[in-house]
């Protein structure tokens, strides 16, 4: 297990110990690994930063995409819940898949994909330049410190979930080139078996394909960050195989553990795969859906956070909130914790289960996904 000898401190920070309570503390920052793009709730709360109102930053309704779908930016959509609950950074997921009723399905090749990327980041951009500077991207550890120390500023980190049917005329080069272009800092599989590899509950698990392993070998090369939370069990393993031989990163983002009724979740990695995750330095993230934590209440939600921590020493400053809001379905929120802002919540719940100081609940809920960052993160751009 990896032991982060020094933590690091950005200025700006204002560290405080959790109070037992419903509320939670609002001076603990809230540094979230995985949200969609897309908002399927309207989690908008406006509030007032120092003298910007952002009380209509929620309201502008983004056009439709290419396939008509109607899509609100999850950045709109939550501004006000964000600030409210002192959030510091975004893993902000692009998420390309086409989108219809009933009909989620991967884009043909990599420039349909590219295409569809370039829409959200494109939504993005515009968004950001209205938000008076609530919203920074980073692509450097010096960007992620310069936000960190600014009131009322979010750090957002572009990460990619789900590859194409096939590659289509794109060479690997060119496909890496696009994403460094993008500031695409991570990437993962989605649901859908491509020719890249198998995702999750697949009936027959064959891994990653040539075509798969050799792409996202020249991710980790790159500096790009491989994400198994989708991922097959076995494309998992080849997932850690590969950023330990070529001296990259690997997380699970946003996943549940395998335990009690959901020990058979697909959709929740094994206990081999969060050790791998765990033992070569990367993150775990517990997304609230009660269909993956097995019930819909915060006690299930800390079972899942315990049982991780319990996978190796010094687990708990690999754990990081997972969230993954407006991935999950409506309905299956967890009780106690339907918005950002409940985030400090599930910090409580943490802490009053006796199984977390309240020094590592702070780790959980912002520090060791910023340490995360300012390992993985180059210290220059390295699309220059």
């Amino acid at each position: 297990m990896m032991q982060v000898q020094e933590r690091l401190r950005p200025s700006g920070i204002v560290e405080a110990s959790l109070r037992p309570t419903t509320s939670g503390n609002k001076n603990i920052p809230i540094a979230i690994a995985h949200v969609d793009d897309t908002a399927l709730h309207n989690d908008f709360r406006g509030v007032r930063i120092g003298s910007r109102d952002t009380s209509e930053l929620g309201r502008h309704l983004l056009k439709p995409t290419v396939d008509g779908a109607s899509r609100q930016s999850i950045l709109q959509a939550n501004t006000g819940g964000y600030l409210e609950a002192n959030t510091k950074i975004l893993g902000r997921n692009y998420f390309p898949y086409i989108m219809r009723p009933d009909d989620h399905h991967a884009p043909e090749d990599w420039d349909g994909l590219m295409r569809q990327v370039d829409i959200h980041r494109g939504y993005e951009t515009g968004l950001m330049r209205r938000s008076g500077d609530v919203y920074r991207r980073v692509e450097t550890q010096g960007d992620l410190d310069r936000a960190m120390a600014i009131e009322g500023t979010i750090a957002v980190v572009n990460t990619l979930e789900g590859l194409p049917r096939t590659l289509g005329d794109t060479s690997n080069i060119k496909a890496i080139e696009d994403l460094k272009k993008r500031g695409i800092q991570q990437i993962g599989l989605w649901n859908e078996n491509t020719d890249f590899g198998d995702t999750h509950g697949t009936p027959e698990d064959h891994g990653l394909t040539r075509m798969g392993t050799a792409l996202l070998e020249g991710c980790v090369e790159n500096g790009i960050v491989l994400d198994v939370s989708h991922a097959s069990p076995r494309s998992s393993e080849q997932m850690i195989k590969i950023a330990a031989k070529r001296g990259g990163h690997v997380v699970a983002s946003h996943t549940g553990a395998r335990i009690n009724d959901v020990i058979e979740k697909s959709r929740n990695v094994t206990d081999n795969i969060a050790r791998g995750v765990l033992e070569s330095g990367g993150i775990v993230g517990v997304a609230l859906s009660s269909g993956m934590l097995g019930g819909n209440r915060l006690e299930h939600v800390v079972a899942a956070y315990d049982h991780f921590a319990s996978l190796g020493s010094g687990a708990q400053e690999q754990l990081v909130y997972g969230y993954d809001a407006n991935g999950i379905s409506l309905g299956t929120e967890i009780i106690g914790a339907t918005t950002v802002v409940d985030l400090r919540d599930v910090g409580t719940a943490l802490q009053e289960s006796g199984r977390f100081t309240s020094s590592e609940v702070t780790d959980i809920s912002w520090r060791n996904y910023y340490d995360h960052l300012h390992r993985t993160l180059p210290s220059e751009n390295r699309a220059e």
